[in-house]
């Protein structure tokens, strides 16, 4: 979702107090559960999220297949996807945080979402393995990969820490290659080419499937990796890119537009797919 200067800095102030609040308010507990938490999604809900809207305009994005969510955080784009998706599919959801996986798999306990929603404690990349976590004391939902780019920006090392990875490839061949695919959403913080580079069987296999994506130009250069890289990653593949504004019908744009709201907005979120997207269907 994208924001004007003015709401984005409210919303970067409402993420800080939550940050505050999980800090300080056990993830177990009663009152986290039964007041944080709900505020917590209905300002994801109300102010900062692009998919339920998306969905509701344009439910055939998940139909046939299963999703992936790669950066599920604590599990509302999980419960969204899970209300979505067809019967007899599953929403493979991915968070490396400790923290965040917690509640993650506490929501999806709660909320009887067992049999469709199937969380696993990793970081997602080119290949499975291990790597670095950096994680933000201030921000809950901007973990990001502690590379050797990200190193030199100034971050402390001594909030890294070594957790599991896995590319979508070898988790869905762990599977027996579970497809087909129909959805993908990517929230990493800058470390898109490497999800994307141990996704690329997965994407031959699923052609249609659509990716969403978060284009955060000051995230990829954390990563050093520019974002016209990003963006070649699609359009050399027959994607086209359609940045996600709530209300607004998607319309595809050219790289030059992405770079002008990307620049208005700080960051835009993009749904990239083969094939136009059709409302209502």
């Amino acid at each position: 979702m994208t924001h004007s200067p003015i709401r984005r800095r409210a919303v970067e102030a409402l993420v800080r107090i939550a940050g505050t609040v999980m800090r300080w308010m056990p993830p177990g507990s009663a009152l986290y559960r039964g007041a944080f938490l709900p505020a917590y999604f209905a300002y994801k809900r109300h102010l900062e999220d692009p998919f339920a809207w998306l969905l509701g305009a344009y439910p055939g994005l998940l139909r046939g297949g299963h999703v992936i969510d790669v950066g599920a955080n604590v599990g509302y784009t999980a419960t969204l996807f899970a209300g979505a998706v067809d019967p007899g599919y599953r929403v493979f959801a991915f968070e490396p945080d400790a923290g965040n996986f917690a509640v993650l798999a506490d929501v999806i306990r709660r909320r009887g979402l067992d049999g469709i929603v199937e969380a696993r404690r990793a970081a997602v990349g080119a290949a499975p393995g291990t790597v670095k976590l950096w994680h933000n004391p201030a921000h809950p939902a901007d973990h990001r990969v502690f590379s050797p780019a990200l190193a030199r920006t100034g971050r402390d090392p001594a909030l890294a820490s070594e957790v599991p990875m896995v590319s979508v490839d070898s988790f869905l061949a762990e599977r027996g290659g579970t497809a087909p695919v129909a959805f993908i959403k990517i929230d990493v913080q800058g470390y898109e080419h490497a999800v994307l580079a141990g996704m690329e069987r997965t994407l031959s296999g699923a052609p249609y499937a659509a990716v969403a994506v978060e284009y955060a130009p000051a995230d990829l250069a954390d990563q050093a990796q520019p974002g016209e890289t990003l963006l070649a990653f699609f359009l050399e593949r027959g994607y086209a890119l359609y940045p996600l504004f709530r209300g607004r019908p998607l319309t595809a744009a050219t790289p030059g537009e992405i770079h002008r709201l990307a620049a208005t907005h700080g960051y835009l979120d993009l749904l990239c797919a083969r094939r136009p997207p059709v409302r209502g269907s």
